[in-house]
């Protein structure tokens, strides 16, 4: 009698994980183990086998980066000259500039008159109202563009009549 008392009374003060650890450690090995489906099939490479390519003989740099180096004003740097400059007039893009889809142009937004949109040509050159009152502007196409007013509306504008637009 006196040893049942010992052993009932070991039972119920023994904390419940050292009597729960080896249903825990079969649990464990369970997830642990890998099953026989992934045991069998590689991994999947994420890189690719081959090296970067150096460019070829061929290959001519081209094109513009616009940017800000001074927070003053957009600037262009021209890789196939390996210069860069200032546009004059021009405060840096946060969000609104955009290249048209033959690349010759940039709209940018002027908040200084009343968030009209201008384009000019990547010199700064050819500057032209594009339209007037609107929150973004961005080329839907060669000709047409669409036109997100401060209200949050959106339309399509012929780029010729865009200027004249209410």
């Amino acid at each position: 009698m006196l040893m049942r008392e010992s052993l009932h009374r070991l039972n119920t003060t023994m904390p419940p994980v050292p009597r729960l650890l080896p249903l825990l450690m079969i649990v464990l090995a369970c997830f642990v183990m890998p099953s026989p489906s992934n045991a069998q099939t590689p991994p999947n490479p994420v890189c690719p086998s081959q090296q970067i390519q150096p460019k070829p003989a061929e290959f001519q740099p081209d094109g513009i980066i616009l940017t800000t180096f001074d927070g003053a004003a957009i600037w262009v740097y021209n890789i196939a000259g390996g210069n860069r400059y200032p546009l004059p007039e021009t405060v840096p893009c946060i969000r609104n500039c955009r290249t048209s889809p033959d690349h010759l142009w940039l709209a940018r937004m002027d908040s200084e008159n009343g968030f009209a949109f201008y384009k000019m040509r990547f010199d700064g050159t050819q500057r032209t109202l594009m339209i007037g009152g609107a929150a973004d502007v961005e080329w839907w196409n060669d000709d047409t563009l669409l036109v997100w007013t401060p209200d949050q509306q959106a339309y399509l504008v012929p780029e010729a009549t865009a200027a004249t637009a209410p």
